[in-house]
């Protein structure tokens, strides 16, 4: 056997890693916001998200549970961290009342700042506890983690009145920066912000979801529960809850999966919706 034989035999060929995407925890986060009168009167509510894992959030004493309003308050916040001209130690970033309600196409009013201030303060005062989360540095993952969404809120006095200072929590802007933030960023945060209801919240879910591969499938039951509306379905009349699930639920989905530039369908004898990628067509 010759030296070059030798070497060759030596050689050994790696397999090729596969393509991991970036554990994206804070989209599935979005499920819990959609919180029902029943749950916000509680102070509690928790979502089922599939094999085990789960979301549940919880108010302070003297707080409001969290509502589908906060949604765009708490995306609103990252978009303001990753732009923040005066960021400060990686979590915190500086803005007004007028500021944050402009960018978000809200009006400014004083009924609109004191709508915002109660947003921000229920988002501050809600605390979450999930068996799901990863260490998106190590890749470790945490079997229980609990944390509030926003840590704390400073308000501006005398000349600076109206000026604010939020700090987020460092797990979720980690997560949010390892690829959700950058992802939105090319995508049009603002289109996802300005959807309405049940959209909004299949949205940010599915972007995590289909990052993991080409086409996804979904029970009807599923939806429902991510959602947060199957029990107060479950109450109504048979004619009634289809009519709420043709109406609510499946254009819901269908905007969701378009405006992330997916297809789906639902198949109602089934009762499964199907989600898959649209291709690109060529233009000459």
């Amino acid at each position: 056997m010759n030296r070059k034989e030798k070497q060759a035999m030596m050689l050994v060929k790696k397999p090729k890693k596969k393509w991991l995407p970036v554990e994206q925890n804070s989209m599935e986060l979005s499920p819990v916001f959609n919180t029902s009168k029943g749950e916000q009167k509680k102070g509690a509510a928790r979502r089922e998200l599939g094999k085990g894992k789960y979301i549940e959030i919880s108010k302070n004493v003297k707080g409001e549970l969290i509502q589908f309003g906060d949604l765009s308050t708490f995306l609103g916040c990252f978009l303001f961290l990753k732009h923040s001209q005066r960021r400060k130690r990686g979590c915190a970033f500086e803005t007004s009342y007028y500021k944050f309600l402009s960018t978000l196409g809200e009006r400014t009013g004083g009924r609109d700042y004191e709508k915002l201030k109660k947003s921000l303060d229920r988002l501050n005062d809600n605390r979450i506890t999930t068996n799901f989360w990863w260490n998106t540095i190590s890749g470790e993952r945490v079997i229980l983690s609990k944390f509030y969404l926003i840590n704390s809120i400073q308000i501006g006095e005398g000349k600076e009145k109206g000026k604010l200072r939020i700090t987020l929590n460092r797990d979720i802007v980690k997560s949010m920066e390892h690829g959700y933030l950058r992802w939105l960023e090319e995508n049009k945060l603002k289109e996802i912000l300005h959807l309405r209801g049940n959209a909004k919240i299949l949205t940010l879910f599915l972007l995590k979801q289909t990052n993991s591969g080409p086409g996804l499938k979904y029970s009807l039951e599923k939806i429902m529960d991510i959602l947060g509306v199957r029990e107060k379905y479950g109450y109504l009349p048979k004619f009634r809850r289809n009519e709420n699930i043709k109406r609510y639920v499946i254009p819901a989905i269908e905007k969701a999966a378009n405006t992330i530039g997916y297809g789906s369908k639902y198949y109602p004898e089934e009762k499964i919706f199907r989600i898959w990628k649209e291709r690109k067509s060529l233009t000459v």
